[in-house]
């Protein structure tokens, strides 16, 4: 199987490097694709492993004989196909992962489980990986989901808070021991889902075999009409990243004459990923506690051929900083200066895995950074910056 998803990835860049002269300089997010990395030929038209895996045979087998029994059968499916408009409702639909995290926050994870009781009733499974809490959170989310009756919601007891990847990590091994699953969907705790995000994420991966993540637009939870983000661009010579669109009015989303900017990744507070794109590249990196982990996963993702995208018409509603305990209210605290060694050290480690060349440059900028925090009063950014600088190396 990643055999084949290498030769899908490598078929699918051929094309990419006659379209790349035609293309315009406003592209949607995600869409922009290296040059001369291949698209797809009318081969790889079809969806990613598209009813041809063990689960789909099963059903196609059982349909058939059915038929067969029954002729008149055919002709009731033929009239639900009319109806539906859906081969693929009709054979079943491929099965979907969604993965939580939860570190002491009980209080976000449950309100987040209560946004996708819609999409429980379609069958999809969620599974709640919690890093070890101090606290009673993991009591709390299993007595919630044993008194909502929540059947397709698992909670998983790490041994450890071995960070954000990690606890991602031990999910996605779970949905990859399912046959049938085709789609994972990485999702913060801390964001609230409407009915249709989820929908609106497949619809996108399923238009084009090329596209290995997708993700949804962002909107603050104080402020649901404005944009925190719409994919992420990163900076190779400070080492920086920048949300998109932050700050924007949500309206710009229904503008047809206006298209998203072109993203360099997605931000993983919620990121579709096919069953093809894990195989391929594997789990994410446990080297990131927190932070860059999301970077780093789209930059191989694009090194082995895939595509990203943004789906505008997804949705979700993310609270600031709620994950960590840090939000702009926070950021003076010894927490904030905790969070701040965290996420220099990601940076760090980023740049030496996949920028070496500009690493040096990288380093510099954190004496930068720690000056820029002086003259704000964050003497514990500051600090956390030129300790990085000097002392992490791994």
């Amino acid at each position: 199987m990643i055999r084949k998803s290498q030769d899908q990835a490598r078929t699918c860049s051929a094309s990419n490097a006659i379209n790349d002269q035609h293309r315009s300089a406003e592209i949607y997010a995600g869409e922009r694709r290296i040059r001369s990395r291949p698209g797809p030929t009318e081969q790889d038209d079809l969806p990613p492993r598209a009813s041809f895996d063990a689960c789909n045979k099963i059903k196609l087998y059982s349909i058939v004989k059915a038929i067969k029994a029954q002729p008149l059968l055919l002709i009731k499916m033929v009239h639900h196909l009319a109806k539906s408009g859906n081969l693929q409702e009709s054979i079943g639909q491929s099965v979907v992962y969604i993965i939580l995290v939860n570190w002491n926050n009980s209080i976000a994870t449950i309100a987040c489980l209560e946004s996708l009781r819609p999409l429980l009733k379609q069958g999809v499974q969620v599974l709640v990986c919690d890093n070890a809490s101090t606290d009673t959170s993991a009591h709390d989310i299993a007595t919630y989901i044993k008194g909502a009756e929540l059947s397709g919601v698992r909670l998983l007891h790490n041994p450890r808070n071995g960070g954000f990847a990690y606890g991602n990590n031990v999910g996605l091994r779970v949905a990859l021991s399912d046959p049938c699953m085709q789609f994972v969907w990485i999702l913060n705790n801390d964001t609230q889902v409407s009915a249709s995000s989820l929908q609106a994420l497949l619809d996108r991966l399923q238009k084009n075999p090329c596209l290995g993540l997708c993700s949804s637009v962002l909107v603050m939870d104080s402020a649901p009409m404005t944009i925190q983000s719409c994919g992420a661009r990163y900076n190779r010579l400070l080492g920086t990243t920048r949300h998109l669109l932050e700050g924007a009015s949500t309206t710009l989303l229904t503008d047809a004459l206006q298209p998203l900017p072109a993203a360099d990744y997605l931000v993983g507070a919620s990121l579709l990923a096919t069953r093809r794109l894990i195989e391929t590249i594997g789990l994410l990196d446990e080297s990131y506690f927190l932070y860059y982990e999301d970077l780093d996963w789209c930059t191989r993702a694009r090194k082995a051929g895939f595509s990203l995208a943004v789906a505008a018409n997804s949705v979700v509603r993310h609270v600031e900083g709620s994950s960590t305990g840090v939000s702009s209210r926070t950021k003076a605290t010894s927490l904030a200066t905790g969070m701040s060694l965290i996420y220099y050290r990601s940076c760090l480690l980023y740049s030496m895995k996949h920028d070496p060349r500009f690493h040096l440059l990288v380093r510099a900028s954190m004496l930068l950074r720690a000056i820029r925090a002086l003259g704000q009063g964050q003497l514990g950014k500051a600090w956390a910056a030129f300790y990085s600088m000097i002392f992490v190396w791994s």
